[in-house]
């Protein structure tokens, strides 16, 4: 039974681990996504003010 306790621990850890990466490399995409319109907004304002 101790082993098939360990195991459960173990393979909780891992779910955990794994979810936690998830999250982070979400947040790191949210920020990119979020940095990358800002720049996209930027450019596309100074085009329109460049025409006019």
């Amino acid at each position: 039974m101790k082993n098939f306790n360990n195991c459960v621990v173990l393979i909780i850890i891992t779910e955990l681990t794994l979810f936690t990466n998830i999250y982070y490399i979400h947040e790191a995409q949210s920020s990119l996504i979020e940095d990358w319109a800002i720049f996209m907004a930027k450019e596309g304002k100074e085009m329109f003010q460049n025409k006019g």
